[in-house]
């Protein structure tokens, strides 16, 4: 591996005597799994190294310090009390059931719920698939029968040309009807020998249980290690807790502030008995002190069943902070591992109202040292999901701890979470930023140049890659941690080796990408052809009017259409872009169909068109008491006029503004509409 600068170098190495070979069994732990190498005096395992290389699949994508996977097995493999349906390979020479990332220093000792676990390692140790010419090679096969993985001609890591040196080729051979587990060694480089950072056992998915064969020993070659499943199982294991906190990673996230937000949990039956209902709470704190708390009751649970409830209580940020989210179980009689009964998950709260806000989930004050490493080209990656959508990424920043005395470039790199299963996918930027352009113990802001970039969901992975040695990044390590840092060598990603107690100073520069204001105008001049005119913002690029009559629509985005009865109608407009979409909806009169130029009753309006004064004359048998007039523009809307009354004549003064309105005559005592004339004001 390149190996992790702290600016202290993590180099450590653990000194046994070949004595620790003396032991040829073990066992059993407290599940009942024992262990018996080649060398023991009774019924010893038998080395037999199996051939997969023309049956298995090369196993790609392995490279310094990464695991690839998941890889699928058939049903019916069990490991210790839970059944196992995929397994992760990890270049450090291991397989794990969780996709854990081992990388050194190693354990010191087996089983330790500390780090990593859920394992099989038969030489977990600083290997090495990456460099040129390298010859390292996995294969893996599986049936019904069995699993076989086989690390061929692996290197160990190396800090001089070409990064790799020795050759080490082992197995691991699982047959499912009897559950045994055996380690093949065909040959090591460095078999027997004492000077290496590396581990041999097996470890449980709590940390709790396991077997340690060798700790920084090399195996011999031709050599074997099984390990024996117990023929009767009397480890009764009652065992309840929180899978993860809101999403399946319990990775951190963003919320924004002055927005409610409601809590869910994954909580899981990880023992081989049955539970009865319990409960599970959860608390919100800012920093040490706590905020709100919750409830949910936990229905009965069989073995391996898990469930997602949502807790009793809500939470609102009022101000930007980060908050963690401590969520925990209770009630469960006899419960064995207390590991798994409380998960945390950090929460930053953003303010996304300002033009511009950080995603950066730490609290930007570097603590200790910053991180690099040796050689000078490795990075660090991390995982973001915007609070609010459609989101829109301008640039980021990130925090430069340290420089070397020639100070070295980095750069930065954008990623759509658009590969398999959102892993990092598609390259959308990459920025080089000289060295005279990076401040070191403060942030450094770069703009993305092919920005603006739009998210309606999902997120983005920023890169930050030394280009050279010496430089380092920011880190924080006040807790809790977000879990979403990958550390990354060349083309390998690899979740970040302390991920659960570290973040690193770097975020997204982010805007609220705005969706499609609908709006739009009326013109009823030409009535009943109304005359519709988009005014909607943001770029909309599809129109969809409804007009209210007939069913009728239109995708025109300025259409006029023409109305054939009378009436109040309520017009829509629905528009979209990429981002979204939005409807706004306005109403329009139809009046003066069938009804214009009365001849029913010989009354008059004048003059007409009009600047503004309006007579109206009424017949000589009608008295102006009996009658009321109602004067509407055409968007419907009844305008409040004064009348004055001078014998059959009445007299008003209509709006100065210019178009056209209608006057309707009505019977005082019935209402009924004795007829309706246009009128035009030029």
């Amino acid at each position: 591996m390149k190996t992790l600068k702290l600016v202290l170098c993590l180099a450590l190495f653990a000194w046994m005597s070949p004595s620790a070979f003396a032991q040829t069994s073990g066992g059993p732990d407290a599940y009942g799994y024992t262990w018996k190498n080649s060398s023991h005096t009774s019924n010893p395992p038998t080395y037999s190294w199996v051939d997969i290389t023309t049956r298995g699949d090369q196993v790609t994508g392995l490279a310094d310090d990464n695991v690839v996977g998941p890889f699928p097995l058939p049903q019916g493999f069990q490991y210790y009390w839970y059944p196992v349906s995929q397994i992760w390979i990890g270049s450090n020479g291991y397989i794990s059931f969780n996709g854990v990332n081992m990388a050194s220093p190693f354990p010191s000792t087996v089983p330790s719920p500390a780090g990593g676990n859920d394992w099989l390692a038969p030489h977990m140790a600083d290997l090495n698939f990456s460099g040129s010419n390298n010859p390292a090679q996995c294969y893996f096969y599986a049936n019904q029968d069995s699993l076989v993985v086989s690390f061929i001609n692996v290197p160990y890591w190396s800090v001089s040309a070409p990064g790799y040196s020795g050759s080490n080729s082992f197995q691991i051979v699982w047959t499912k009807a009897d559950k045994h587990i055996q380690f093949n060694y065909q040959s090591l480089s460095s078999a027997g020998g004492t000077s290496q950072d590396c581990v041999t056992g097996i470890e449980n998915n709590t940390g709790a249980l396991g077997l340690q064969n060798y700790i920084d020993v090399v195996p011999s070659n031709s050599f074997a290690i099984k390990y024996y499943y117990p023929s009767v199982v009397t480890y009764a294991v009652t065992d309840g807790g929180i899978n993860w906190n809101n999403n399946d990673r319990n990775g951190g996230y963003f919320i924004p502030v002055n927005s409610m937000q409601s809590f869910h949990a994954n909580i899981k039956n990880f023992g081989n008995q049955s539970l009865s209902a319990f409960t599970a709470t959860d608390t919100i704190y800012s920093v040490l002190t706590p905020i709100v708390n919750g409830s949910v009751a936990v229905p009965a649970l069989q073995p391996g069943e898990d469930t997602t409830l949502t807790f009793s209580n809500t939470f609102m940020a009022q101000f930007p902070a980060i908050f963690k989210l401590s969520s925990r179980v209770s009630g469960i009689t006899g419960d064995m591992v207390a590991a798994n009964n409380r998960k945390s998950q950090k929460i930053v709260a953003v303010n996304t109202t300002q033009t511009q806000y950080t995603l950066d989930y730490s609290d930007g004050i570097p603590d200790g040292t910053g991180l690099s490493w040796n050689g000078g080209g490795g990075g660090i990656g991390v995982y973001i999901e915007p609070p609010v959508y459609p989101a829109q990424i301008n640039g980021c920043q990130f925090l430069v701890t340290a420089q070397p005395t020639t100070p070295v470039d980095c750069y930065v790199m954008l990623y759509d979470d658009n590969g398999p299963n959102g892993t990092h996918g598609t390259l959308l930027d990459s920025v080089v930023v000289s060295a005279s352009n990076v401040f070191v113990g403060s942030y450094t802001t770069v703009m993305f140049p092919n920005a603006p970039f739009y998210k309606t969901s999902g997120g983005y992975y920023l890169v930050w890659y030394m280009g050279g040695s010496g430089i380092t990044i920011g880190r924080d390590l006040t807790p809790p941690t977000s879990q979403q840092s990958y550390e990354i060598l060349g083309s390998t990603w690899a979740h970040y080796r302390d991920m659960y107690t570290e973040d690193f100073c770097m975020g997204l520069l982010v805007s609220n990408a705005p969706f499609p204001a609908a709006n739009f105008s009326i013109d009823t001049t030409q009535m009943p052809s109304i005359a519709f005119t988009d005014l909607s913002t943001n770029s909309p690029t599809t129109w969809h009017w409804d007009f209210g009559f007939n069913n009728d629509t239109s995708v025109v985005q300025n259409p006029s259409y023409t109305y054939t009865q009378n009436g109040t109608y309520t017009v829509c407009l629905a528009v979209t872009n990429s981002l979204g979409s939005d409807t706004v909806c306005k109403t329009v009169t139809i009046r003066g169909i069938g009804l214009d130029e009365s001849t029913d009753l010989a009354w008059a309006l004048y003059p007409n068109p009009t600047s503004g004064a309006l007579n109206l004359r009424l017949p000589a048998d009608m008295e102006a008491k009996s009658v009321m007039l109602r004067v509407t523009n055409m968007l419907g809307q009844e305008l409040p006029l004064r009348w004055s009354v001078d014998g059959s004549s009445l007299r008003t003064e209509l709006p100065s503004a210019s178009g056209l309105y209608l006057v309707e005559l009505l019977d005082r005592s019935s209402g009924e509409s004795l007829g309706v004339k246009r009128v035009v004001v030029r």
